[in-house]
């Protein structure tokens, strides 16, 4: 997943470059939003990553049995 998120980031880079070049009347409003998702992408990809990895049990943890009451560890 972070060889996507890189990918991703790259092409924003490099299209922010090409829309600054572009002497087009439509090459200003892309310019912006290509500015505004450069910044906001990585914000929301670390908040991805960060909430998943704390809603994800880690391994290890104890799990309860169920009915029977035994205690098992999970990742094993």
């Amino acid at each position: 997943m972070a060889w996507i998120i890189i990918a991703i980031l790259v092409l924003m880079y490099l299209s922010t470059l090409v829309f600054a070049l572009i002497d087009a009347p439509w090459a200003t409003s892309a310019f912006r939003v290509s500015v505004v998702s450069t910044l906001l992408l990585p914000i929301m990809f670390y908040l991805i990553i960060f909430f998943t990895k704390m809603l994800t049990p880690a391994r290890g943890d104890i799990v309860d049995g169920g009915e029977t009451g035994e205690k098992e560890e999970t990742g094993k």
